[in-house]
């Protein structure tokens, strides 16, 4: 409830124009998407019989972790994009509901980031290797998930750093 209308500044009360910007807009983005896609898997197809069957199925992996990571997002997206928009047109008003929808929105940028480093397979390895040097650092055992850790030379250990850094000390 507010208490004191002539200290509120809204914009507008229209917000057709906006719908109809961020429409183009989305429309713009994912037409690029589905060219770039329909591009990319016309191009593997075609170089299919010309690189081998481990770069055929890198490129193929490397597709389905990108489209899963396009996908979840826009779903988690969505729903409150319906709300928000459908409260403009039907004149509603909550703002709790507004705040959550909003917080859903904001938390987009995270969303993506944790599907990352657990949807591509490199950046797993080394998220793991980072988890294996705490645990040893800690004074657990190593080998965090069964899979030796030892040949994995994207980003230094944790544990590997420390190392480096009492040997420096004593």
């Amino acid at each position: 409830m507010i208490d004191n209308p002539q200290s509120l500044f809204v914009i507008t009360t229209d917000a057709t124009f906006m719908i109809i910007r961020a429409s183009i807009l989305y429309s713009i983005i994912g037409i690029q998407v589905l060219i770039f896609s329909r591009l990319t898997r016309m191009t593997t197809k075609k170089c299919g019989a010309k690189v081998s069957e481990r770069t055929l199925r890198l490129q193929k992996q490397l597709g389905r972790a990108l489209n899963i990571q396009l996908i979840i997002p826009i779903l988690f997206l969505i729903g409150p994009f319906i709300y928000l928009i459908s409260s403009v047109y039907l004149e509603f008003y909550f703002q709790k509901i507004n705040n959550f929808c909003l917080i859903i929105v904001a938390s987009h940028g995270f969303l993506s980031t944790i599907l990352m480093l657990f949807v591509h397979t490199a950046y797993r390895k080394v998220l793991y290797g980072y988890f294996n040097g705490l645990r040893i650092f800690f004074g657990g055992r190593g080998d965090f998930n069964g899979n030796n850790m030892k040949n994995l030379s994207v980003a230094p250990s944790i544990q590997s750093v420390w190392k480096r850094n009492l040997v420096v000390t004593t």
